[in-house]
């Protein structure tokens, strides 16, 4: 069986996106099949992206694994529908930006309509939510993958970042990564944790960001939010790090007691940093909220507060926050497997062996392209979120 990776030549933005495209390649490479990475330059012209095209053609493949969020597919998935591959099996691993690619797929859908694809979402919801807008029933769930060399719990690395990070044993230190944004809720984390005493400190690692919430009416200007969160972040009981690397990363997860997310993000589909601190089986207070969901599969650890539809957006509840926050308890901790890549070689073995057919583009995605791209503020209307949001994304709530 060979099969042919696709990534794109340009590295990804996001660093979670890069360090998922890195672990789907493994994922798919250690298994016993023959695989070999094509790299794609999609920012280059359609010509440089047929070059790749019989590259492929020539390798022969008996499946093509499309592993890139950004820019969307749908220019590779129409060269492969004109080429002696058009009758291969494609799959397709769904990235949490889908929902902002609508006008690309509609604009190409009459070419890429036969193709065999079967796509891979991270979480139930995000399944959920593309049952919704596709009519096929070609979806299934593998959660991406975690690099086992990177992220596992260590105790040493635990006592010696504590050490360095002034935190005493009796500490009990909350941890978010990610990025600083508005939808994730930065400020409202930071709100609930001015409450508390000395003995709980948060910890936030990651950049800000300047994407306001743009589908609910609220654009943000370039650095406001930094300016925003200022106050907050001087907190005696705050440690702001900043980016951080993988492996610093892992350090800090091991030194934590909880990690904590508060996001309602349009289109949370999974939540990498996510599985990343689960994988160090450190405790996780999660919004009931999208993809997030489903992370009580993998580990027992997991606690939800929920969330509520306001005017302006959505929101956590303030209050259960600040409950889960008080009763957070220190656990015994080993390494947790549940995402590395022999734990889901299995599930990939299966997908290969499951049914691949074409797909339709249901009234569904018509309405969400039609918000996304012909609306001014999108799901923002008279001052409310409208009623099409609701429906369309129901799966998220």
């Amino acid at each position: 069986m060979k099969i042919a990776l696709i990534k794109n030549y340009d590295e990804p933005s996001w660093t979670s996106c890069k360090s998922i495209t890195n672990n789907l390649v493994k994922l798919y490479s250690d298994g016993n099949s023959e695989s070999k990475i094509f790299e794609v330059k999609n920012k280059e012209s359609i010509y440089s992206i047929s070059q790749a095209v019989k590259e492929i053609e020539f390798y022969k493949p008996d499946f093509i694994i499309y592993l890139e969020h950004n820019p969307s597919p749908t220019n590779f998935l129409a060269l492969i529908s004109n080429s002696d591959l058009k009758d291969k099996k494609i799959i397709y691993h769904v990235f949490g930006d889908f929902a902002l690619q609508t006008r690309s797929w509609i604009d190409l859908f009459d070419k890429i309509k036969d193709l065999n694809i079967r796509f891979i979402c991270a979480s139930d919801a995000q399944k959920d939510f593309l049952l919704n807008i596709l009519d096929t029933d070609c979806i299934s769930v593998i959660p991406f993958p975690v690099d086992e060399k990177t992220f596992f719990y260590n105790q040493e690395s635990r006592s010696q970042t504590r050490d360095d990070l002034n935190l005493s044993n009796s500490d009990f230190v909350y941890i978010y990564t990610g990025r600083l944004s508005i939808q994730k809720n930065i400020r409202t984390l930071l709100e609930v944790f001015s409450f508390f005493n000395d003995d709980k400190k948060l910890i936030l690692c990651g950049s800000y960001d300047n994407l306001g919430r743009p589908y609910f009416g609220q654009s943000q200007l370039k650095d406001s939010y930094y300016f925003d969160l200022k106050e907050l972040l001087n907190d005696k009981n705050v440690i702001y790090l900043g980016n951080r690397s993988a492996q610093e990363l892992n350090h800090l997860y091991s030194a934590s007691d909880c990690l904590i997310n508060l996001s309602t993000h349009n289109d949370e589909d999974y939540g990498m940093s996510i599985a990343e601190a689960i994988t160090s089986d450190l405790p996780v207070i999660l919004t009931q909220w999208g993809g997030f969901k489903s992370f009580a599969k993998y580990s027992e650890k997991i606690r939800f507060i929920s969330t509520s539809i306001k005017d302006q957006g959505i929101y956590p509840n303030f209050s259960e926050s600040m409950k889960e926050i008080q009763s957070s308890l220190k656990t015994e901790r080993i390494t947790n497997p549940a995402f590395y890549t022999k734990s889901l070689s299995e599930k990939v073995k299966h997908e290969l062996n499951s049914n691949f057919s074409n797909f339709k583009l249901s009234d569904n995605f018509h309405t969400l392209d039609n918000y996304l791209n012909n609306k001014t503020n999108c799901f923002f209307e008279n001052g409310k979120i409208s009623h099409e949001y609701k429906d369309l994304y129901e799966p998220y709530f």
